[in-house]
């Protein structure tokens, strides 16, 4: 008996003395994130709260705010520099820059996807480089995102990447992202996600027109979203006309009419697309995008 209490008593020491399982770089990244989303969260709601006067004491706090919001950036977009890694994508410029809109829940623009972004030469188009891993992280974090009655986005990249709502979430926009119809890029040699279509963005009233591509395409562990400005609008298409009028004239509180009106005109506009003059232009600008990524 006496053995068998040394024999544990050892066996406990050894397994103490063995070092903790490390943290990967991207759940080291994750921790940070979180815990800087708290603090910048908790900062906001105390400025919010504050009276305003004296304003000296409101201007002091908006500073430190402001101040915190930068160092945890800075650290945040120097942990994902490393974990990316290099960057070379021909036709983008820099070294990329925190994709995070806002650090503070509730505010517009957060819960961006997590990544570098980068800014074409002519500022007209923009892609976010990040890892397969952070990827499926955010995918699940965010597939119930707009809470119970919306849509839930796919937790499988190759088909979350095919939703409106991704895009809406991923990218930093102040708009709803609606795609018009999908453009039928050839995928490149190592390439395993090559996803383009052309649509549009909007606040309110369903667009007349697709004027901006929106990507995906996935190599190796990185994974790249994006979009494009760079073409021609597709559109307005006359044969679509009564179709799109259609959703201006029905009452705004029903909503399932308004889906199903939607729903027409953009099958419409899909049937006619490739008819139109700017249609070639604007999946030979996808096709490129998806050709360079697949050098890097």
């Amino acid at each position: 008996m006496r053995a068998a209490v040394i024999l544990a008593v050892a066996t406990l020491g050894l397994c103490s003395a063995l070092p903790a399982r490390a943290e990967t770089p991207e759940q080291l990244y994750f921790a940070t994130r979180n815990a800087a989303i708290a603090k910048i969260t908790a900062a906001t709601d105390a400025y919010v709260a504050m009276p305003a006067e004296p304003r000296a004491a409101k201007g002091e706090a908006m500073d430190n705010m402001t101040a915190l919001d930068t160092a945890e950036r800075t650290k945040l977009e120097q942990q994902l520099r490393a974990i990316v890694g290099p960057v070379a994508i021909q036709g983008f410029e820099g070294s990329g820059a925190l994709n995070l809109d806002a650090l503070s829940k509730g505010d517009q623009g957060f819960g961006t996807l997590d990544g570098l972004t980068f800014t074409s030469a002519d500022k007209k188009a923009s892609v976010i480089v990040t890892t397969a891993s952070i990827f499926q992280h955010w995918l699940v974090e965010h597939k119930n995102w707009w809470g119970k009655g919306n849509r839930d986005i796919p937790q499988q990249p190759a088909k979350a990447v095919k939703e409106n709502g991704f895009y809406t979430q991923a990218l930093v926009t102040d708009s709803a992202i609606i795609g018009f119809t999908v453009l039928p890029v050839r995928k490149p040699a190592g390439i395993t996600i090559a996803f383009a279509m052309i649509g549009g963005r909007t606040q309110d009233a369903m667009p007349t027109e697709a004027d901006e591509i929106y990507f995906a395409v996935a190599r190796g562990t990185r994974v790249f979203i994006g979009q494009s400005r760079s073409i021609d609008p597709v559109g307005p298409i006359a044969a679509c006309e009564a179709a799109h009028q259609a959703i201006t004239d029905h009452p705004p509180d029903q909503d399932a009419k308004e889906r199903m009106l939607q729903a027409k005109f953009l099958s419409c506009f899909a049937a006619q697309a490739k008819q139109q003059p700017t249609y070639a232009g604007a999946l030979r600008t996808a096709q490129r995008i998806a050709d360079s990524v697949a050098l890097r």
